[in-house]
């Protein structure tokens, strides 16, 4: 499972001690898990819940997630952060359809969207959904985003010990937002091709052993 197109990324340089994964919404229509697993994929993040409401509730989730279990990947689901919705909300939301149990990968909290909300705001909120689902879970989720979109909500602090899940393409090393030294997952293609997947899809390399970010 390497980048397509040729862009060059830093995949060789971690793949000997990284972890082979993809993160998937219902963009990406039907997927044949067993062929992802066969490719060598070891986890995957699924979109399970957007927002605060039922309208936005990711319908494939469950079916996702009860087939790439079954196909032995390690499974999480991940939110699509709101700014105009509360973040203890939208955690509330996200536990309640996600349901994460023993042996899932942590969730992950989807930061890249500011819509009318302040940076002030948008911290304050992502850090109530991390908060209460680091109650209900008793583990630190992953946090999702970009360099750019951190520093452009004025990079908050407080945020440093959730691990970070970033978002960065076509260059050799991803770069961090300020305040980690580190990156736990790296999302280095967006545009990723992978046997059992139609279209494109994200792909993933984790840094830690599977077993460090697993409930």
């Amino acid at each position: 499972m390497k980048p397509s197109g040729g862009i060059k990324t830093g995949y060789d340089s971690v793949r000997a001690t990284g972890t082979q994964g993809i993160d998937v919404s219902r963009y990406q229509g039907g997927i044949d898990w067993a062929q992802v697993s066969a490719a060598g994929t070891r986890f995957v993040a699924i979109k399970a819940t957007e927002g605060a409401c039922d309208y936005a509730y990711c319908s494939h989730f469950e079916t996702n997630a009860g087939q790439a279990r079954n196909n032995g990947l390690a499974v999480g689901g991940y939110h699509f952060f709101s700014p105009s919705s509360d973040g203890k909300e939208q955690a509330d939301y996200f536990l309640r359809i996600a349901q994460p149990a023993a042996g899932d990968l942590l969730p992950m909290l989807d930061l890249e969207q500011s819509g009318d909300a302040s940076a002030a705001q948008i911290a304050a909120g992502a850090m109530g959904w991390l908060q209460t689902v680091e109650g209900a879970i008793g583990r630190r989720p992953f946090l999702y985003t970009t360099a750019s979109f951190w520093n452009e909500i004025g990079a908050p602090k407080g945020f440093e010990a959730y691990p970070l899940w970033i978002a960065d393409y076509g260059v050799a090393t991803p770069a961090l937002p300020d305040g980690w030294a580190d990156y736990t997952v790296w999302q280095y293609s967006q545009q990723g091709k992978l046997a059992g997947v139609s279209g494109p899809v994200d792909l993933d390399i984790l840094k830690r052993p599977l077993r460090s970010v697993l409930l």
